[in-house]
């Protein structure tokens, strides 16, 4: 799945997800409010404990700028603002390497072209590139092929539920059911369907 990037398939198994967008929105949100947004930037990229990396010295600084030396105090924006670059690097890290995969999957021949390169390419274009209807577009051409990799269609139809296009999210799930015999897949499956069949009704 994914090839051999670590990092893309671990940010898309394990991360929400998170536009450039929502990224720089929630960050600047964070400059006047809630400093430690930092850390929920980063449990959205799927490295969560890199956030507090950032955030726990700029409470240090901060607590040595109120309580002992204020100088310290000009360090917590700094610290901030080293931390937003980063976070913004880390998504273009996983932009790039989904788009290199996805170009490797559109040179393909058609004859190679199986269910489980068109779901690989349909998650990467709405999980990591932000793309929803594109990639909502390119998973309805993989649900009719046959076959597929019961994780998978697990995950798209998970993509699919978060970008609201519910009933094919269904779809994957009624298919990776039936793909698979494993106890914990079919049981995160049973409860996935579950959640879309409440947003059916």
């Amino acid at each position: 799945m994914f090839g051999n990037d670590y990092e893309l398939k671990h940010y898309v198994l394990k991360g929400t997800g998170v536009s450039r967008k929502g990224l720089n929105i929630i960050c600047f949100i964070g400059i006047f409010i809630f400093g430690w947004l930092l850390a929920l930037v980063f449990d959205l990229l799927g490295r969560g404990k890199q956030g507090w990396f950032y955030v726990v010295p700029m409470m240090v600084c901060l607590f040595i700028s109120i309580n002992i030396a204020p100088a310290f105090g000009i360090l917590v924006p700094i610290i901030y603002i080293i931390g937003w670059i980063h976070a913004n690097a880390v998504l273009s890290g996983y932009q790039s390497s989904a788009r290199n995969r996805i170009g490797l999957t559109d040179r393909l021949p058609e004859d190679e072209l199986t269910a489980d390169a068109i779901m690989e390419k349909g998650i990467l274009q709405i999980e990591v590139l932000s793309a929803g209807e594109a990639g909502a577009s390119t998973l309805a051409k993989a649900i009719l092929m046959p076959g597929g990799d019961a994780q998978l269609l697990n995950l798209s139809g998970v993509v699919l539920f978060r970008a609201k296009h519910f009933a094919e999210a269904k779809q994957f799930f009624v298919r990776a059911l039936s793909s698979t015999k494993e106890d914990a897949l079919m049981r995160q499956i049973k409860l996935n369907l579950t959640k879309v069949e409440k947003k059916l009704k």
